[in-house]
């Protein structure tokens, strides 16, 4: 039986592309399907700066660099303490047409029964997240129980939380019933099948 997988990359990208309206559509379009075709880009401005501040936790923990003496920073760092740095998940998640679907991440870290993520973002208004798959894909793809988004504006710490239950593995069901259907309606699904083959990721993972 074919195994294949699918990240938060990869659903987030296509439901903003199948959900967006008027100018967003065309950008939306080529972000799906650069996902899709796995074609990798440039970063945005953004999402570089997102990547540094990740690196700088990182780097601290590791006792590689100092930290910054910033509220922000400290308080991500000092929650973090102790973590398991970008450990991956991944867990076979449903059969769809004679095909096994994974989920597939590496998590910013994970302590005792908590996966948490780093964001960086110029303004944060809760529940920023609430629409992301992330969360539905870790919680479901871990033994971990809860989900903590540690987010800075640049000069605070917020915390965003999700929690495992049923409905989590229902509604990520959903969202993945969705996007396996449309990749089949709309032509797509044997791009998904040439680029998602999950055997190399399941080798690696289970080593």
């Amino acid at each position: 039986m074919k195994k294949m997988y699918l990240t938060k990359s990869l659903l987030d990208s296509w439901k903003y592309y199948t959900d967006s309206q008027d100018s967003f559509e065309e950008s939306a379009k080529e972000s799906f399907f650069n996902v899709l075709n796995k074609i990798k880009t440039e970063p945005t401005p953004d999402m570089q700066r997102g990547l540094l501040f990740e690196d700088e936790i990182y780097k601290f923990l590791e006792g590689i660099e100092p930290l910054e003496s910033r509220e922000d920073k400290l308080e991500i760092a000092d929650i973090l303490k102790g973590s398991l740095i970008q450990e991956p998940v991944m867990s076979k998640f449903m059969i769809f047409d004679d095909i096994e679907i994974y989920l597939y991440g590496i998590t910013d870290a994970i302590k005792f029964n908590t996966i948490y993520d780093i964001k960086s973002v110029r303004s944060y208004t809760p529940p920023k997240y609430n629409k992301s798959t992330q969360h539905l894909i870790y919680l479901a793809s871990s033994d971990c129980t809860t989900f903590t988004y540690l987010i800075s504006d640049g000069e605070s710490c917020y915390k965003e939380t999700y929690h495992k239950s049923d409905r989590t593995f229902q509604e990520l069901k959903n969202i993945v019933l969705d996007f396996l259907n449309w990749l089949k309606t709309t032509n797509n699904f044997e791009t998904y099948l040439k680029n998602y083959d999950a055997t190399e990721k399941l080798e690696a993972y289970c080593e």
